[in-house]
């Protein structure tokens, strides 16, 4: 992986961004931007919060069975 600051406007303006190019192990290069770059660890912290029931609140109930 590595990391470039890089213009990636298509106008006249600069527009700076910190790109992450990535390399898997079939060769295929890709891009994204840092901030989506993540421990390996945080994704199934991530994916666990999808799974989770729904929570409902006190009061609520007869909203949630309509």
């Amino acid at each position: 992986m590595a990391v470039v600051n890089e213009n990636v406007s298509d106008s006249g303006a600069e527009r700076w961004a910190r790109l992450a190019y990535i390399r898997d192990s079939s060769g295929l290069e890709f891009t994204t931007a840092v901030g989506n770059i993540v421990p390996a660890g945080y994704i199934e912290t991530l994916e666990g919060s999808l799974y989770r029931p729904a929570r409902i609140l006190p009061g609520r109930a007869a909203d949630a069975e309509t």
